[in-house]
């Protein structure tokens, strides 16, 4: 069965070990993960920096945007980004130290 809805995802989410994730006084869950940077650099790759991200169930947070504040696994952060991701059923955030 294929997950469709946003309380579906959550619950998954959830259930593999998802992180609490608080903003604007809702609770959800989402998977924390590291990403590379990288640019060109003489014809190869070069990873310039790790950003961490959380994956979260789309629809149940909303209205989040760049410099929102954001509480993941009990702590702040500030979202530097945001994007769709699995056929718009999750979005990645992009986090950056809390100010």
């Amino acid at each position: 069965m294929a997950l469709q809805t946003a309380a579906q995802i959550e619950a998954m989410i959830k259930a593999t070990g998802g992180e609490t994730v608080v903003f604007g006084g809702v609770t959800t869950y989402g998977h924390v993960d590291y990403l590379d940077e990288e640019v060109l650099e003489d014809g190869q790759l070069v990873t310039i920096a790790r950003v961490r991200t959380v994956l979260i169930a789309t629809g149940i947070l909303s209205k989040f945007d760049r410099g929102s504040t954001i509480t993941v696994a009990g702590t702040r952060y500030v979202i530097t980004d945001h994007r769709a991701e699995s056929d718009g059923l999750e979005t990645r955030l992009w986090l950056g130290d809390d100010a």
